[in-house]
């Protein structure tokens, strides 16, 4: 059990190092139900937590009630963290990095509801929150009722950067899959690396890679 069980609500708020392990063959199907959204992922909300050096590997996420609206993040739906001044510069509450999702399935193509949200990896990430060196491989299926479609939701007020996303659209409308909110940080889908959204080279990626 990944949830810290003595909140009302369902939030992780430890410290996950996966050494470079594997955790393979996990199915998600049944939701954490809160404000009446039900919550699909690895993690549903995290605060002030760190998850690190993770591989997974034939993960599915296949909701199976469509009586709310669902929220998916399928690393974590909501990573929190508590909303201090830090004094020292490029220091966070909240990382996560190093972690590759491989042989990946979000299966909604038999979902009903609407108003629902979905993001392979995150929904939303808070202020003193960094999620980086990230990768992610698979397919989402199906877009009925959904409201966006992604890789992270347009919430992002901490810094998200160095994310390689190989995810395929099988069954669904022509969706907005690079979301707006990356801003002057590089992401790359299929072979291709955007910057706010536009195509950019492969020397500035390795210049930024270098720089950090």
């Amino acid at each position: 059990d990944l949830q810290d069980n003595d909140t009302e609500e369902k939030i992780f708020k430890g410290y996950f190092d996966g050494r470079g392990h594997s955790i393979s063959r996990l199915k998600i199907e049944q939701a954490v139900v809160m404000d009446d959204i039900s919550y699909y992922g690895l993690f549903t909300k995290t605060k002030d937590a760190t998850i690190e050096n993770l591989n997974i590997t034939s993960f599915v996420i296949h909701p199976i009630d469509s009586s709310k609206p669902i929220m998916i993040g399928g690393l974590a739906v909501d990573v929190l963290s508590s909303d201090v001044e830090l004094e020292e510069e490029n220091k966070y509450l909240s990382e996560f990095h190093n972690i590759a999702i491989n042989n990946y399935l979000i299966d909604i193509h038999d979902i009903d509801s609407t108003d629902n949200i979905i993001n392979s990896l995150i929904n939303s990430i808070s202020v003193n929150s960094y999620v980086h060196n990230i990768s992610l491989a698979g397919t989402i299926k199906g877009n009925k009722g959904s409201q966006n479609i992604g890789i992270i939701s347009s919430d992002i007020k901490g810094k998200a950067s160095h994310i390689v996303s190989n995810i395929s659209l099988e069954d669904n409308d022509e969706v907005d899959f690079i979301n707006d909110n990356i801003i002057n940080q590089y992401i790359v889908k299929n072979d291709k690396i955007y910057q706010n959204k536009e195509l950019v080279s492969m020397d500035s990626l390795l210049f930024e890679l270098n720089d950090n």
